[in-house]
């Protein structure tokens, strides 16, 4: 990767990272030592103990700093520098990038048209619009209007009927959790990146651990590149396309019955939810891959 082109993740698979350049590296060298000697005419002494340690699942990134340097009077001394060198998880992804791309690894899609020539198992960088997925982002929107209809109740029509009416939203509320939690496994969950001037899309699992503070709410409905191994790829009309329930308890649901579910959560006379055009299925042209990292 270029210096001027630095790129700044918002979501990385840190694991993948490490993983990868420990096989391109052979291992990490954890520490450089570097001797030299020169004349000099003055003395210093100068020590700095201290340590640099990252909040993140992987222990071996906390790493000890113990340099010294040592210079004395007289002419023709010499000195031993000791250093570590430290990376950190955005910097490491930065090496991994440059490696790949130096070795032509990574393949730019830009178009359905460039997934004839794609296989499965292959690096690709996609640029796109990302969305949740259809399903978690209708569910997310109607709770927030239950909550706030429960919230800003109006009381007018006496107590007796606005309680029952309270009583009815909060049982829809608690069946919109329920599903909304059932789209979600282990804290991982769709994205789709709708690639840009084309008609791809691309499924992107994601999980909420390696985002910024563990918030994905930025990247929502911005234009961002993604770094992935390619999974499935649907080239045709006739393949498969990628359920978006695959990995979730609702897996063996079938999409007509889940749409009358839906249909009948967001039929509501207080409310103006349109859940007919929320699919399951992404079809052709797709691509699913296993997201590295997401950066501008």
């Amino acid at each position: 990767m270029e210096k001027d082109n630095l790129y700044l993740p918002i979501y990385l698979n840190q694991r993948i990272v490490f993983d990868l350049l420990a096989i391109l590296e052979d291992g990490f060298s954890q520490m450089k030592k570097v001797s030299t000697s020169e004349q000099i005419d003055k003395s210093t002494a100068m020590g700095v103990d201290g340590e640099i340690g990252f909040n993140n699942i992987f222990a071996f990134l906390q790493t000890k700093i113990n340099p010294s340097i040592n210079h004395n009077t007289s002419k023709g001394s010499s000195y031993d520098e000791s250093e570590d060198r430290i990376h950190t998880p955005n910097s490491l992804f930065s090496k991994l990038y440059q490696i790949l791309d130096e070795n032509k690894k990574i393949k730019v899609v830009k178009n359905e048209n460039d997934i004839q020539s794609l296989i499965e198992g292959e690096f690709i960088e996609i640029e796109g619009k990302l969305l949740k997925n259809p399903l978690i982002s209708l569910l997310d929107s109607f709770k927030a209007l239950m909550e706030l209809a429960i919230a800003f109740d109006d009381t007018n029509e006496g107590k007796k009927n606005s309680n029952k009416k309270n009583k009815v939203n909060n049982t829809v509320t608690r069946q919109m959790n329920f599903l909304s939690n059932h789209l979600k496994s282990g804290d991982m969950f769709d994205l789709i990146c709708k690639v840009n001037q084309s008609n791809l899309n691309v499924v992107l699992p994601v999980y909420i651990e390696y985002f910024n503070n563990k918030n994905m709410n930025e990247i929502i409905d911005g234009n961002y590149k993604v770094l992935g191994k390619i999974t499935n790829i649907i080239k045709s009309k006739e393949d498969e396309g990628i359920n978006l329930l695959r990995n979730t308890s609702l897996s063996l649901m079938k999409e007509s019955l889940l749409k009358e579910v839906m249909t009948s959560l967001t039929e509501s006379p207080d409310f103006n939810i349109d859940s007919s055009n929320v699919n399951t299925v992404i079809g052709y042209p797709a691509l699913q891959i296993i997201p590295i990292a997401i950066y501008r």
